[in-house]
């Protein structure tokens, strides 16, 4: 897994449908995406999305590079983000990299 950061996602567009990743499934590769993500399995390797939600039940063993994410689940790497929204259930190992200055960065501790 290296650190250098991918070139960010474009926007979503108006008719991307959202994809889920179910609690049942295992991705060993990387996964890009036009369109937002819902990671309920697990992802081993990294994510490259315009907008992600991580769930209690997800995690990414890898690097994710979103322009919005939120994790409520697990991620072992790096985050390359615009924002970025942690739950006070989000598990977090590495570095954050973000693109506009850290107060972007926001934690909660609601459930979602």
């Amino acid at each position: 897994m290296g650190t250098e950061m991918a070139e960010w996602p474009i926007a979503v567009a108006n008719s991307a449908a959202r994809s889920r990743l179910a609690e049942d499934l295992e991705i060993d590769d990387d996964v890009i995406t036009t369109g937002p993500i819902d990671v309920m399995g697990k992802i081993t390797g990294t994510l490259t999305a315009p907008e992600g939600l991580v769930s209690a039940t997800g995690r990414i063993a890898g690097q994710v590079t979103a322009l919005d994410i939120s994790v409520l689940g697990t991620i072992d790497g790096t985050i390359a983000a615009k924002s970025v929204l942690l739950s006070g259930s989000a598990g977090f190992r590495q570095i954050s990299r973000m693109r506009r200055s850290p107060s972007k960065l926001a934690l909660s501790s609601r459930e979602d």
